[in-house]
């Protein structure tokens, strides 16, 4: 056990000299440091999407409450509205597809 635990420290030490692994530890370093940000990004995007979410779900909503006191409205119109805008994480969830692409804007906001 010993002798593997010097033959790694002379592997390492010969890993250190060697300039091409220079090159990628730096290159690792950098990516490192920058998962800082990412992680911030993200959050900042989470929240953003939130507020959106919160006042889509909000409009959604209140259109379905006029739908349900009596006015006449589309069935077709009222299940996509239901799919894609009838909670808060569905509305989420719409939103983020639109953002990656996994759905066009144009069938997002064709129900609205």
């Amino acid at each position: 056990k010993m002798l593997d635990s010097f033959r790694m420290g002379r592997i390492m030490r010969v890993i250190r000299m060697l300039p091409f692994f220079g090159e990628l530890r730096l290159m690792l370093q950098m990516v490192g440091n920058s998962l800082h940000s990412l992680f911030w990004l993200m959050v900042f995007l989470m929240i953003l999407l939130f507020v959106f979410a919160i006042m889509l779900t909000g409009g959604v909503t209140d259109y379905m409450n006029r739908v349900a006191a009596g006015s006449i409205a589309d069935p077709d119109l009222v299940s996509g509205l239901t799919n894609d805008y009838g909670s808060l994480f569905s509305t989420m969830y719409t939103l983020f597809k639109g953002m990656t692409g996994g759905i066009s804007w144009g069938e997002i906001a064709e129900p609205m």
